[in-house]
């Protein structure tokens, strides 16, 4: 019985605490899954309310099986069913609540550690947030990706708007010094600016996407900063007018948006 009791208690525990919601979050991998699940989808990490729910669906099960036993056969052979069943179920229920308290226990451990890690990769990415130092965000978050929580949303979109603004800056810089160098060539290059292009109305299209949700985690100062950059290279870079640089925006529709004829306008203002 006193396996029974721990299995009972560690049950109640469990669906007091743990299974409020339809949806759980993984304290491993941060994932949201039903909380019917067995393990997480994502990491295989074991949902361990519905372990131990299982223990006390086989527990029940012993308990009816004990008293089909008690009805259905002369009382002396009952007795002794009986008894083999209990003492077999109470072994097998002493070895679930042990597997289950130690399987708590480690995950409470796993749980803290990961708490712990997220906390310090949260306060190194903010102050990369508050010096603008995306460059460093961007590789911070690559090489602590095993980290991840769901607080990551804000420095990885803001960093994602960096990757495609820088990307298009490098290849801009670079493409541009090709044309001056052979200019009598430069006509071949618009398909290449069209794509330069694109990049930076990615980044544009994403921040209105920051902007139309809200700003969920306050980064709006962030995300005006990295307009700024991008409106700074479609402008002084490419010198493309506001006018156009708005109608570009209004049209990108994913990457394959083409520009041709704002890189031919690029082409003739700055050749």
């Amino acid at each position: 019985m006193c396996g029974v009791m721990v299995v009972q208690y560690l049950w109640r525990f469990c669906d007091r605490e743990l299974i409020k919601l339809s949806l759980i979050t993984c304290q491993f991998c941060g994932a949201q899954y039903e909380d019917t699940e067995r393990v997480c989808p994502y990491c295989g990490a074991e949902n361990v309310p519905v372990s131990v729910r299982e223990q006390q669906e086989y527990l029940l099960g012993i308990e009816q099986k004990k008293r089909r036993l008690n009805y259905e056969v002369p009382q002396e052979k009952s007795n002794r069913a009986v008894r083999k069943v209990t003492k077999g179920g109470l072994v097998v229920a002493a070895l679930f609540a042990i597997f289950a308290v130690l399987a708590a226990g480690y995950s409470v451990v796993r749980t803290r550690q990961k708490r712990i890690q997220q906390q310090q990769a949260l306060v190194q990415l903010e102050e990369y947030y508050a010096e603008n130092d995306y460059a460093g965000m961007m590789e911070y978050m690559y090489s602590h990706d095993d980290v991840y929580s769901a607080t990551y949303d804000k420095y990885d979109k803001l960093s994602n708007i960096y990757y495609y603004y820088s990307t298009a800056k490098e290849y801009l810089d670079e493409d541009l010094e090709q044309i001056r160098r052979y200019p009598e060539y430069k006509e071949d290059w618009t398909d290449t600016l069209s794509y330069d292009l694109a990049y930076l109305f990615r980044a544009l299209s994403l921040l209105d996407e920051l902007e139309e949700n809200g700003y969920v985690y306050n980064e709006e100062a962030g995300a005006s900063y990295l307009e700024d950059l991008v409106l700074y290279e479609l402008k002084n870079t490419c010198l493309l007018s506001d006018a156009e640089i708005h109608e570009g925006r209004m049209r990108y529709d994913g990457y394959d948006t083409e520009y041709l004829d704002l890189a031919e306008i690029v082409l003739g203002r700055v050749f």
